[in-house]
C-alpha cells in the first residue's frame, strides 16, 4: 500500500539528530481495512518515501503531554505546508518528472479531501476547507532533504506552491513547522506499474493536465502555426546506446524529404536546458530516439503526433509505449542490432552502441511521418 503523511504541530530543531519532532499517540490502524501501520510503510527505490524520511529525520513521542511548549510552537502559526522530499536523483528526466508528478497527485488528493466530514449526507454543505487549498498553496514550500545537486528540474518542485524550494540547511535553526507533508514518492507513481507489459491505455486527463502545467510554467505554447513544416526531431545520444552513423541517417532523411515541406533536425538534449528541450519537443511532429530517459518527452507531445523508439536487441520495455497511449501519441517501435556484431552476444544493453540498416531506418520513419499527415490542420495525401 502506498501512503503519504500529513502532520500538524511539528517542531524543528536543527541541532537534533532527529530534526523534526511530533508529539502524538500513534493510532491503532489494525481495525482499518487496508491501512498499514507505521512499521509497514514501504520503502522505495533509491532509499526514498515517507518511511525513510520518518526514520531518518523524525522523532515521534507518543506522550503528547510531555514537553509540549505552546509558547514556542503555537497552534495555527502556519497555514501552509512544509513539503519534505528526499529525491531519487537529480538528473534523470524520467525519475525526476515522476517524482514531481507524484507530488502533483498528492496535492490533488488533498485538495478534494475535506479536513472534517459531516456525520450524515444531509450536512454535505457543511464540509470544511480541504487539506490543500489556494490559500494553503500560497504559504506552502518544498524542502529538499537530500544532499544531491540541484539538477535541471529543481525549480519545478515549486510548481504547485507559492514559495521557492529550500534546502534543509536553509530552515531556521529552531522553528515550528506547523504543518508537514510527506508526499507520495516517485516510486509509487502509477506510470511505474506494469511498465514491463503493454497496457490498453486511453488518453489520461491527469497526465495531460500535468504536462500542460509544466509547459505553462515555462510559457510554452502548443499552438501550431498554419503552413509550418512537419518536423522530425532525432535525439542524438552522446554517451551510451548511440546509434552509429546517425549523421548519415539524418542526411538520408533530408534527401528523402527535400522536395516536401518536412524538416529533419538532429538534437542533443543533454546539451540543452530543460526549457529549450520542451520548446523543441512541442514543435516536433515525429520524435525519434533510442530507448532511454529522453523518450520521456513523449509526455509533452500533443495528440496525433508520433514517436519512434529504437530498442537494443531483445529488449522489450513498453513504458514509453504506454506513456504515448496515455497522451494519444502515435507510437512506433523497432529493434536495432549491436554495433560490430552480427549476432547478439548478450552483453548489457545499457551501454552498447547500436546500428540499423539504412532501408530499415527509412521505412520506420516513413510510417511515422505518414501517421501525422492529417494532424491538426494538416491535410496531406499519402
Amino acid at each position: 500500500n502506498d501512503a503519504f503523511c500529513v502532520a500538524e504541530s511539528v517542531s524543528w530543531n536543527a541541532s537534533s539528530d532527529k530534526r523534526f519532532k511530533i508529539q502524538c499517540e500513534l493510532r491503532d490502524s489494525s481495525g482499518l481495512k487496508g491501512a498499514p501501520t507505521l512499521d509497514e510503510f514501504p520503502k522505495y527505490m533509491y532509499d526514498t518515501g515517507p518511511k525513510v524520511i520518518l526514520d531518518q529525520f523524525f522523532q515521534i513521542e507518543d506522550d503528547f503531554r510531555k514537553g509540549r511548549d505552546t509558547a514556542t510552537c503555537p497552534v495555527g502559526k502556519e497555514n501552509g505546508y512544509k513539503i519534505l522530499v528526499k529525491r531519487e536523483g537529480e538528473g534523470n528526466p524520467w525519475h525526476s518528472l515522476l517524482e514531481i508528478f507524484s507530488l502533483y497527485l498528492t496535492l490533488d488528493i488533498l485538495s478534494i479531501t475535506p479536513r472534517a466530514r459531516p456525520e450524515n449526507l444531509e450536512a454535505l454543505e457543511t464540509l470544511s476547507e480541504s487539506y490543500y487549498s489556494a490559500t494553503r498553496a500560497k504559504e506552502s514550500q518544498v524542502v529538499i532533504l537530500d544532499d544531491r545537486a540541484d539538477g535541471p528540474f529543481f525549480e519545478l518542485w515549486s510548481l504547485l506552491t507559492g514559495r521557492p524550494t529550500l534546502r534543509l540547511a536553509q530552515l531556521p535553526a529552531d522553528d515550528c513547522e506547523q504543518n508537514i507533508l510527506l508526499p507520495l514518492p516517485g516510486g509509487s507513481n502509477p506510470l511505474w506499474f506494469s511498465d514491463w507489459s503493454p497496457q490498453s491505455c486511453k488518453i489520461s486527463t491527469l497526465i495531460r493536465a500535468f504536462s500542460k502545467r509544466i509547459l505553462g510554467h515555462y510559457g510554452i505554447s502548443t499552438l501550431l502555426q498554419k503552413g509550418r513544416p512537419i518536423t522530425i526531431t532525432i535525439i542524438n545520444r552522446q554517451e551510451t546506446r548511440r546509434l552509429q552513423d546517425i549523421h548519415q541517417y539524418t542526411e538520408l532523411l533530408r534527401q528523402e524529404y527535400q522536395d516536401s515541406n518536412i524538416r529533419v533536425e538532429l538534437v542533443d538534449f543533454a546539451a540543452m536546458g530543460f526549457k529549450e528541450q520542451l520548446e523543441k519537443v512541442t514543435k516536433t511532429d515525429v520524435l525519434v530516439g533510442v530507448h532511454g530517459a529522453g523518450m520521456v518527452h513523449t509526455m509533452f507531445m500533443e495528440p496525433n503526433s508520433a514517436v519512434v523508439e529504437i530498442f537494443p536487441p531483445r529488449l522489450e520495455y513498453p513504458v514509453y509505449r504506454n506513456l504515448a497511449k496515455l497522451k494519444g501519441v502515435n507510437y512506433f517501435s523497432t529493434h536495432a542490432t549491436k554495433a560490430g556484431v552480427s549476432v547478439d552476444q548478450g552483453e548489457d544493453w545499457h551501454s552498447s552502441d547500436l546500428e540499423m540498416r539504412e532501408e530499415h531506418f527509412l521505412e520506420v520513419i516513413s510510417l511515422a511521418v505518414k501517421s501525422v499527415f492529417n494532424r491538426g490542420i494538416l491535410n496531406i495525401d499519402v
